[in-house]
């Protein structure tokens, strides 16, 4: 039992959507973050996410290693940061006082 040529271009068309739905469902807007379609498709307004900046962070973690709070060692500062970033601080350190 084989599939008219009709019948077997149905099924593949009825698969393509299927996985064409299935694959909306997984996209991100990268204008408005919402799901389901594509940017060039999107009705809304942009958002604006404000997020710290990577020396922000990295600031705010030698403040709080600083003062103690870091204690327990759980301060999330990488291994590599460079010593200059640790001269500055330490000079900064020091005049201060």
């Amino acid at each position: 039992m084989t599939l008219g040529t009709y019948n077997r271009h149905q099924a593949q068309r009825k698969k393509q959507a299927a996985l064409a739905a299935a694959l909306r469902q997984g996209i991100r807007c990268q204008k408005c973050l919402e799901y389901g379609h594509w940017s060039y498709e999107c009705k809304g307004k942009r958002k604006n996410l404000v997020r710290p900046s990577r020396t922000q962070v990295l600031k705010k973690n030698l403040k709080s290693k600083d003062e103690g709070q870091c204690s327990n060692g759980k301060c999330k500062i990488p291994n590599n940061t460079p010593d200059i970033h640790l001269s500055i601080h330490s000079a900064q350190k020091k005049y201060a006082a």
